[in-house]
Order: structure tokens, then C-alpha cells, then sequence
């Protein structure tokens, strides 16, 4: 039913009832769209660091990657926590990550071995496949478990 225009009598109860209810949920309605403009902000800037990390990995020279980098390690203080510590492990091994713009021979992701295989493989499978030995060590141990199965009689 559509409210009343003006002040219910005392002796409509479910009327008020329902009133306040309206209002209790008006307000934790307004709490929540508060609430959710500080995620989309939070969000929005985590996105933005998302944008400045990637563009550090596309990068064509090592030169500009190191730039790049170097431009975001000085607002460090000002970052959000998650971003800060995964600065600091990519700090820790940026070098070896960026070996894909020395060297063109080596794929910026593990793609090529995935689709040696025509399977997009789970996390944890993928792991196994990020350098070329990697990959190797799977084939030689793929054939090995073949031989003893086929050749050998052995489960």
C-alpha cells in the first residue's frame, strides 16, 4: 500500500510500524552507497597502479622499463599496502622478469608452452612450465612414466 499523506493517529500501528522500518532502511541505504563510493575509489586506484605496473613489463627497452619503475618506487609511501609489498617483491627480482626485453627469444608469458601442450593449464600446473628447462624436465619425465607404463609393464 502506498503511505499516507501526513502524520498516522496513534491508533494505526502497523502503519507506523511500517513508517519506521522505511526510514531504519533509508538510512542503512545511505551508509551503503556511502560505503560503496570509498570501494569504487579504492578500486579505481588500484586499477590505476594495475595500469603503471603492466606498462613497466610491455615496455620495449629494459631502459624505459627501469625508468618506469624507478617513476613508481618514489611514491612509494603513498601507495596502498598491497601495492607497497608487491613492490617490494618485484624490487627483488626485477631483473629477471624483464629478461624478455633483452632477449626477444624469450616469451613475455608462458603462452608458447601452453600451447605446446593445447591446453590452458590450472595455476598450479602452470608453474611448472615458466622457463624453457621447466618444460623440458616435464617432457623427459612425461616420456620416462610412458616407457615404464608401455614398455616396461609397471603402473
Amino acid at each position: 500500500m502506498p503511505p499516507k499523506i501526513g502524520r498516522p493517529k496513534k491508533t494505526e500501528k502497523k502503519l507506523i510500524k511500517n513508517q519506521n522500518q522505511r526510514k531504519k532502511l533509508k538510512m542503512e541505504n545511505d551508509r551503503n552507497k556511502f560505503k560503496l563510493k570509498q570501494i569504487k575509489n579504492e578500486v579505481k586506484e588500484y586499477l590505476e597502479y594495475k595500469e603503471k605496473i603492466s606498462k613497466i613489463f610491455k615496455s620495449k627497452t629494459i631502459k624505459t622499463a627501469m625508468n618506469r619503475f624507478n617513476k613508481l618506487n618514489e611514491k612509494f609511501d603513498e601507495m596502498p599496502e598491497i601495492i607497497q609489498d608487491f613492490m617490494r617483491k618485484l624490487s627483488k627480482k626485477l631483473e629477471i622478469t624483464l629478461n624478455h626485453t633483452k632477449n626477444r627469444k624469450i616469451p613475455s608469458t608462458n603462452n608458447l608452452a601452453e600451447l605446446l601442450f593445447r591446453v590452458t593449464f590450472p595455476g598450479k600446473i602452470k608453474r611448472i612450465f615458466r622457463t624453457y628447462k621447466g618444460a623440458q624436465r616435464q617432457i623427459r619425465l612425461n616420456n620416462l612414466n610412458w616407457t615404464k607404463r608401455n614398455v616396461l609393464g609397471e603402473n
